[in-house]
C-alpha cells in the first residue's frame, strides 16, 4: 500500500511562464493508519528524492475581445475595429513582430486603415483594403494601441449590411501566432435624393448647374431647368413623395408658373407666384417627378426689372421624408444694352465646378 502511494505521487506546474529550471521533489516521511497504541510507531522518516525536469514551451499571444461589437453606420465615418474591452498579452514575450487584420467576408468598398504614429509600427506595403498588415518589432503595449487605432469603413451609399468577421493575428518575437476575432455590425442609413438640373450639361455648365436666360419684355416664360434632361437619383430609393420649388427674394413682376400637368400620380397642392408644391398620394418614380419639374417656368412682366439676385430653390422628398441637400439656383439680372436685360440661372451648389459666374465672363464683369 505504501508503495502504491509513493508511485501515485505526481508534479504539475500551472504557470504559462514556469521557467525551465528543474525541480527536486523529496519524500521525507511516511505515516500509516495503525496509530501508536501499546507503544507502537506509525511514522517513519525517509529521504527519497526525485528530480523533475521542466521543459519550457513558448506560448502564443492571447487576444481577448469583450464588450459590445463595434458598429459602422453608413456615411458615419470610420470606426475602430475592436471594442474598448479588447486586450492582448503574451506570457513569455515582451514584444511583437507583426499584426495582421483581415476581413474574412469582405464585400465591395470595405476599407481597413491605420494612420500610424504609434511607436515604430508601420503599414506593410503589401497590405490591401481588406488585409491590413502592421509591422514591428515593437512592444506589446504599442501593438495593442495600434490595433485599437485600426479602423473600418465602407465607402458605399448602399453597403451590404452583413456583419463583417474581422480576424486579428499577432506574431510574437519568437514566431508564435495568436488570433482573435471581432464582429463589425453594419447599419444602413437613408441617403438624400439628388437633383441634377442639366444632366448632360448642355447649357454650358457642369455639375448640377443649369444656365438659361430670360429677356426683359419676352412674353414667354422660360424653363428653370433643362427640359428633358433633369436627373433625380437616390442610392437607396426609386420613388419620391413630393417636391417644392421656391422663388426667394422675389421682385415686382417676378412669377413662377407650371405648365399643364400630364396625367399621373403627381398633383399641384400649392401654387403662387413664388411657391409651387407638388405631392403624390402614393410615391411616384424619379422620372415622373423630373418630368413635372421640367414644366416649371419663370417670367417677369416688369419693364424695368431690378438687377437683384433671386434664388430658385428646388427640393425633392423621398418616401422616407428625407429631402435633397443641394438644389438651389442663383438668379440675377444682367444688362447688355439699352432695353435688354437677361435673367441668368445658375445653381448655388458650393461643390459645383461651375461656381456662380456666367459662362464667358469673369465674376468682376458681372
Amino acid at each position: 500500500a505504501a508503495q502504491t502511494l509513493v508511485d501515485g505521487l505526481s508534479y504539475e506546474n500551472t504557470s504559462d511562464d514556469s521557467l525551465g529550471v528543474n525541480r527536486t521533489v523529496t519524500l521525507t516521511s511516511i505515516k500509516d493508519d495503525g496509530g501508536t497504541v501499546g507503544g507502537g510507531d506509525d511514522e517513519t522518516t525517509v529521504n527519497i528524492a526525485s528530480t523533475v525536469t521542466l521543459t519550457a514551451v513558448n506560448d502564443a499571444p492571447t487576444l481577448t475581445t469583450t464588450g459590445d461589437d463595434p458598429t459602422f453606420t453608413e456615411d458615419g465615418g470610420s470606426v475602430p475595429i475592436v471594442a474598448p474591452g479588447f486586450s492582448v498579452s503574451d506570457a513569455n514575450s515582451s514584444s511583437f513582430a507583426s499584426a495582421t487584420i483581415t476581413i474574412t467576408n469582405a464585400t465591395a468598398n470595405d476599407v481597413l486603415s491605420y494612420s500610424g504614429g504609434i511607436g515604430g509600427i508601420t503599414v506593410d506595403p503589401t497590405s490591401t483594403a481588406t488585409n491590413l498588415i502592421l509591422n514591428g518589432p515593437d512592444t506589446i503595449a504599442n501593438f495593442a494601441h495600434a490595433i485599437f487605432a485600426a479602423t473600418y469603413e465602407n465607402t458605399s451609399d448602399t453597403p451590404d449590411t452583413t456583419d463583417r468577421i474581422i480576424t486579428i493575428a499577432v506574431q510574437d518575437d519568437t514566431g508564435e501566432i495568436g488570433t482573435g476575432t471581432t464582429t463589425m455590425q453594419i447599419a444602413a442609413a437613408n441617403d438624400r435624393p439628388l437633383v441634377d438640373l442639366d444632366g448632360n450639361d448642355s447649357s454650358g455648365v457642369t455639375g448640377t448647374d443649369y444656365h438659361t436666360t430670360f429677356t426683359e419684355g419676352d412674353p414667354n416664360p422660360v424653363p428653370v431647368v433643362d427640359p428633358g434632361d433633369v436627373l433625380i437619383s437616390d442610392p437607396d430609393g426609386t420613388t419620391l413623395s413630393g417636391a417644392t420649388i421656391t422663388l426667394n427674394n422675389q421682385q415686382a413682376g417676378d412669377a413662377l408658373s407650371i405648365d399643364t400637368l400630364p396625367p399621373g400620380n403627381i398633383e399641384v397642392v400649392t401654387q403662387t407666384d413664388n411657391l409651387i408644391i407638388l405631392d403624390s398620394p402614393t410615391p411616384a418614380a424619379h422620372a415622373e417627378y423630373a418630368t413635372f419639374l421640367e414644366l416649371v417656368r419663370f417670367s417677369s412682366d416688369s419693364e424695368d426689372p431690378l438687377v437683384t439676385p433671386r434664388s430658385i430653390r428646388f427640393t425633392v422628398t423621398d418616401e422616407s421624408d428625407l429631402t435633397s441637400l443641394v438644389e438651389e439656383e442663383l438668379a440675377s439680372w444682367e444688362a447688355y444694352g439699352e432695353g435688354l436685360r437677361e435673367f441668368i440661372l445658375r445653381t448655388a451648389d458650393p461643390d459645383s465646378p461651375g461656381g456662380m459666374g456666367i459662362p464667358g465672363r469673369s465674376s468682376e464683369e458681372l
